[in-house]
């Protein structure tokens, strides 16, 4: 979900988003070997990203973004492994 606005004559912009995924059988790299890729039973993802664009003056602009990002394993076989991130 996302919303977006304007301000000052469309001069500057705001805009907003936020997540919430769940994924089954995710793959992610094993920590004890770099080559190789563990398959994880569930894993969820939620998140917000803010983006700030406009125009300061003619020569100046500014680009300014945000994003926050928590994941988390939620089923695994190996039950030591629930509750860490992916």
């Amino acid at each position: 979900m996302g919303r977006r606005a304007n301000f000052f004559n469309k001069k500057l912009s705001l805009a907003a988003t936020g997540f919430y995924l769940i994924k089954d059988n995710v793959a992610v790299l094993d920590p004890s070997n770099d080559f190789f890729f563990l398959q994880l039973g569930q894993g969820r993802s939620q998140g917000a990203e803010a983006s700030l664009t406009g125009n300061i003056t003619r020569q100046w602009s500014i680009v300014a973004n945000y994003a926050y990002i928590d994941t988390l394993v939620t089923r695994d076989a190996d039950p030591t492994l629930v509750g860490e991130t992916l």
